[in-house]
């Protein structure tokens, strides 16, 4: 993604372009063998790097949040619980999204779309955010205080898994409103969650 998706800042801080790049190099030049989780990854380090396609394997990306609840089924972990400590609107639709505070995870399209639910005064929906601050969570806040939009989304800082997993069981949807893909895993999470 950081040659498809170069204008993010995450893809270019500290030379991070440069050093991705040395490194796709020299890998495609050197492994026997190169796994990839899909095969738009495959055909990505074919037009980028020149890697012949016998050497590109896929294997997809296996999440481990469904192998923690199924585990977690035999200690009887109680996730309404969990999820009823949010303190979450119990009378608005909850839309999940699980993701690092980047910019490529466009945390502001789904601002814009809260924006246009609060212009056609739609309170049916509450968006929550989850993820650590990987360099955009402030430019995210003051959107949503600038807008006063704390009716539409709720913030939360980086969750246990038990905690993502209440919501993910809880909630109405999850989106994916992410430049970077396919292969992003609260996609799969949520399929394994009926979302």
């Amino acid at each position: 993604d950081h040659k498809k998706n170069s204008q993010f800042p995450e893809h270019n801080l500290n030379n991070t372009y440069e050093i991705k790049e040395k490194l796709f190099r020299e890998i495609t030049t050197r492994a026997f063998k190169i796994i990839v989780p899909h095969k738009s990854n495959k055909q990505d380090l074919m037009n980028f790097y020149k890697t012949p396609e016998d050497k590109i394997g896929i294997q997809n990306f296996i999440p481990m949040l469904p192998t923690i609840y199924n585990e977690n089924k035999h200690n009887l972990i109680k996730y309404k619980e969990i999820y009823l400590k949010f303190k979450l609107s119990a009378v608005k639709k909850i839309i999940f999204y699980p993701a690092q505070f980047w910019a490529h995870k466009n945390h502001k399209y789904i601002i814009d779309v809260a924006n246009i639910l609060k212009s056609e005064k739609n309170q049916k929906y509450l968006f929550v955010f989850c993820g650590g601050n990987k360099g955009n969570y402030n430019y995210i806040k003051e959107l949503i205080l600038k807008n006063e939009l704390d009716d539409y989304i709720k913030i939360f800082n980086f969750l246990s898994d038990d905690e993502v997993i209440s919501l993910y069981k809880n909630c109405n949807a999850v989106v994916m409103p992410t430049f970077c893909g396919p292969t992003n895993l609260p996609i799969y999470e949520s399929f394994f969650f009926k979302k």
